[in-house]
């Protein structure tokens, strides 16, 4: 059998998903009630075959009962759990190969927010953006990707680093487990700033990996590179139907075809993309109505029948339905708790 044929998009994304999963519990395991409370909002009977969208709302109810989960999480994540992506990162020759190639197929790992890294003189800029319409707040965008970044680093790199060299700004304010913060970056931590952002010396890009092998690291690349495709930093598929969903002029929501139009893609091609990417036009919809039902119901006076009517249901308990699905909680919920306050 072609080594190739061993994987596939979807399988990698599952692979990863499952193992994110696997952590998840075994950070919850003081809290195991939480952990299967969230596992049964998800609707699974288990958390053999989890997909992303899986664990993000694992995650979500999980920090309501441990409000660092998203930090203790990914500072404790091994290189291998990342799969295919995780054999080439420990190969290639040098930090700076290691975190190009990482952010390279970040959509691996989350399609909430765009990652970029930047060299400016003799600093290494890391910054982590969500993407419009995202459900995920700043919190934990810097918990997830900060985080997972310095996790990263400090498991490739031969020799011990010099963790005051690395400096953390925060937009916000210090949350209630800030002593995290400090144990996992150091004292060259300050929050309430005017930028979020994580930087370090560039001359650790060239700082050289424990296992690297070039002929290794050739071969996982173009494994990657197969198996997953050629990733961009910023708008994948997923983010692209996002954005034009989110910037549709009518009431109506885009039909899968007038989707595919824009994208000047056959409707085969689309479902063909979704799918290796471990969803479906019809999730990414809902997805996208729930953020925009939620921030119409924080955030106006509009009533839940005015939204849902604006986001194209044609009942208003559709919409019920549909909400208190996704959410666990009724629409009406958070029209009564703003009024209560």
């Amino acid at each position: 059998m072609d080594t190739f044929e061993k994987f596939s998009r979807k399988s990698e994304l599952e692979h990863i998903a499952h193992n994110f999963t696997v952590q998840l519990k075994q950070l919850m395991i003081e809290k195991p009630n939480a952990f299967d409370h969230a596992v049964n909002r998800c609707g699974l009977s288990s958390i053999e075959s989890p997909n992303f969208s899986d664990f993000d709302k694992m995650l979500v109810e999980c920090r309501k009962h441990k409000p660092s989960i998203t930090l203790d999480l990914f500072s404790s994540l091994l290189v291998s759990d990342l799969g295919l992506i995780g054999d080439a990162l420990t190969r290639v020759e040098n930090l700076g190969e290691a975190l190009s190639l990482m952010n390279s197929y970040h959509s691996m790992t989350s399609d909430k927010y765009n990652a970029s890294m930047e060299r400016i003189d003799d600093w290494v800029f890391i910054k982590a953006t969500p993407f419009f319409g995202s459900n995920i707040n700043k919190v934990e965008v810097v918990e997830e990707h900060f985080a997972g970044t310095w996790n990263l680093i400090k498991q490739l790199i031969q020799n011990p680093i010099d963790r005051d060299k690395l400096c953390i700004q925060c937009e916000y304010t210090e949350p209630e487990y800030g002593r995290k913060y400090y144990d996992l970056f150091g004292h060259n931590l300050h929050f309430e700033q005017s930028y979020t952002v994580m930087k370090f010396p560039a001359k650790w890009l060239t700082l050289p990996l424990a296992h690297a092998d070039r002929a290794s690291a050739v071969f996982f690349k173009n494994l990657c590179h197969r198996v997953l495709g050629k990733q961009t930093h910023q708008a994948d598929t997923i983010n692209q139907i996002r954005i034009l969903l989110l910037s549709r002029n009518k009431r109506e929501i885009l039909t899968l075809e007038e989707v595919a139009e824009k994208l000047s893609v056959s409707v085969a091609q689309l479902r063909k993309r979704l799918y290796r990417q471990g969803t479906s036009y019809k999730t990414i919809v809902l997805e996208v109505r729930m953020t925009m039902a939620t921030n119409y119901l924080s955030a106006t006076t509009l009533s839940v029948k005015e939204v849902a009517y604006l986001l194209g249901y044609t009942h208003s308990h559709s919409f019920s339905r549909a909400f208190k699905a996704y959410y666990g909680y009724c629409a009406s919920s958070i029209i009564d708790s703003k009024r209560n306050h």
